[in-house]
């Protein structure tokens, strides 16, 4: 049974493949992972790849099977694409992500199937704030999101000089594609 809500998460039962699409990972019971202890198999243990929990970080989640007894589990990682595997575990694919507070504690998350909804905390809400904004110049943001993944953004905007519709516009653009444009 989970007990520590603020670093362990659970793990439904269910099957997928790994992410060559060679091997059928299957969970028959759920499990759940500890962020702040490093790995060791079984339910209700560590589950960190390498290292120590840190503040303000984020983590993805790997289902990893050891083929030659057929044992499943779970990890964190920094890595989104090549998390350090435990000794004989050789096949994985990555499930879900985990972002870390200030105190280091998981901040609220939602997922079902490929939909990630993270519940940010105080210390990832502001990806900008800045007073000297200048028109029509971009500011640059880095999103609490896993890298290569696609995002739905809820944006809100506050201008404390001007009460007028026309100053309150915000251009978004990614830096790898082109930019869209809301007027609030």
């Amino acid at each position: 049974t989970d007990t520590d809500t603020d670093h362990d998460i659970n793990i439904t039962a269910g099957s997928c493949y790994d992410a060559t699409a060679t091997e059928k990972i299957t969970l028959a019971t759920e499990i759940t992972k500890q962020i702040d202890a490093t790995w060791s198999v079984g339910n209700d243990a560590g589950g960190m790849d390498t290292g120590t929990v840190a503040a303000t970080t984020g983590y993805y989640i790997w289902i990893i099977l050891r083929s030659d007894t057929g044992v499943e589990d779970a990890l964190f990682s920094l890595s989104g694409t090549a998390p350090t595997m435990p000794t004989n575990y050789d096949y994985k694919r990555m499930i879900g992500y985990v972002t870390t507070d200030a105190s280091s504690n998981i901040t609220p998350f939602f997922q079902q199937g490929n939909y990630f909804e993270n519940t940010p905390s105080v210390d990832h809400i502001k990806s900008i704030d800045d007073s000297t904004i200048t028109s029509l110049t971009y500011e640059t943001a880095t999103l609490p999101v896993p890298r290569n993944c696609l995002a739905h953004l809820k944006v809100g905007l506050q201008n404390e000089t001007s009460s007028s519709a026309v100053n309150n516009q915000l251009l978004i653009r990614s830096t790898a594609g082109p930019s869209s444009t809301s007027t609030h």
